[in-house]
Parts: structure tokens; sequence; C-alpha cells
């Protein structure tokens, strides 16, 4: 019973993470469906409010999509939250 609960606990967690969001919605951007791919990397940013790989991610899909003002507000979020990647 023990390690049942401790596999949905694990599973739970990979349920909550960024990082699937981010792959699919960088999957979707590949295949400009740039709608789709938004709404993953929100989908990251919301579960992980301080990824700044998915804000930044967000920023480029509205970029793409000529959506400036977001992209910029999205790609400042970024750098504020770790800006030594940028």
């Amino acid at each position: 019973m023990a390690s049942e609960e401790k596999f949905l606990r694990g599973a739970k967690r990979a349920l909550d993470a960024a990082e699937p969001h981010l792959e699919k919605g960088d999957l979707l951007m590949g295949k400009m469906k740039l709608d789709e791919a938004i709404e993953e990397f929100r989908a990251a940013a919301r579960v992980e409010p301080n990824n700044s790989k998915a804000h930044q991610r967000l920023g480029a899909a509205y970029a793409a999509k000529d959506d400036y003002e977001a992209a910029i507000t999205e790609e400042q979020t970024a750098a504020r939250l770790d800006p030594k990647y940028f």
C-alpha cells in the first residue's frame, strides 16, 4: 500500500509540473499551432509561476502571433525571474 501511495503522489507531482506543458507547447509551436501552444505555455506558468522558461516561451508564442505587447510582458517576467537566462 505504501508504494502505491508513493506512486500516486509522484504521478500527481508530474501532472502539476510545468515541463510536460513546455514540451507539448514546443511541439505545437513547431507545427505553428500558436493558440494551442499558448494554452500549454500558460498552463506551465500557472503550475509553476516562477518558471522563467514558461514565460519566455509564452512570450515567443505571442510574438509569433504578432501580439508584441503580451510578448514583451512575458519576456520581462522571464528576465525578472532569471536575469542570467537573457
